[in-house]
């Protein structure tokens, strides 16, 4: 699928509407995990590694939140993808968001700060704003879009069926709670099927979105900022 594809798509998405099935959504995830166990296990041990690590090391931690972490969490998408390809995944298929690192930490980094600010002002629409940006990184990764219009892509889109991807939301967060009080093991599990859970969905919504961009962050379009 092209981008014209899915913004075609994403048009009639919204026109017709949409369902998610939970169940069978976190179920499609768990299929993901469970045919490279040891890859999904891995990059996650690393990734938490690295949080930990932006913990520790103050104030270079911070820098990393905000120019790693969020390259290094679409590394799933990434990876799902090329399963969906029937491609064999490498480790190094999860590294490859660093190609379009820029409009991946820019989407990031707003989205988190538009998120932040409606806490701040009032709980609801920081709620909503978590919520509506849960197909930030699909948008980015899967459908190229530039970091401007994947959020308005998954806000319009997870507003048109809120109550769906809340449902989805909540179910992710007490599975990761439930991997928390396995010894905190368990989150190696359950972090993995989180973003993979997204990614399931979203191509519930686009059932071929296979495709993977590379954004060239010298053409990253940043007139939004002006």
């Amino acid at each position: 699928m092209t981008r014209q594809d899915y913004k075609k798509q994403l048009d009639q998405k919204l026109e017709s509407g949409f369902e998610i099935d939970i169940r069978a959504t976190i179920n499609n995830a768990l299929r993901y995990f469970q045919m490279e166990p040891l890859q999904f296990f891995g990059y996650t041990s690393f990734l938490i590694l690295v949080s930990l690590l932006t913990i520790r090391f103050q104030p270079v931690g911070s820098i990393v939140n905000i120019f790693i972490l969020p390259v290094l969490s679409s590394g799933y998408f990434y990876a799902a993808a090329k399963m969906d390809r029937n491609e064999k995944l490498s480790f190094y298929d999860f590294f490859q968001g660093f190609n379009s690192w820029l409009n991946i930490i820019v989407g990031a980094t707003l989205t988190s700060l538009i998120t932040i600010l409606g806490f701040a002002l009032l709980i609801l629409p920081g709620i909503y704003f978590a919520v509506s940006y849960s197909f930030l990184y699909p948008f980015l990764v899967n459908a190229g879009f530039d970091y401007w219009d994947a959020m308005e892509a998954s806000r319009k889109l997870v507003t048109k069926n809120f109550w769906d991807i809340l449902g989805l939301v909540l179910g992710l967060i007490l599975l990761n709670i439930f991997g928390l009080m396995l010894f905190g093991i368990g989150i190696l599990i359950t972090l993995p099927v989180t973003y993979l859970s997204i990614y399931s969905a979203f191509k519930s919504i686009f059932p071929e979105s296979v495709t993977t961009f590379k954004k060239d962050p010298s053409k990253i379009d940043l007139r939004h900022f002006r």
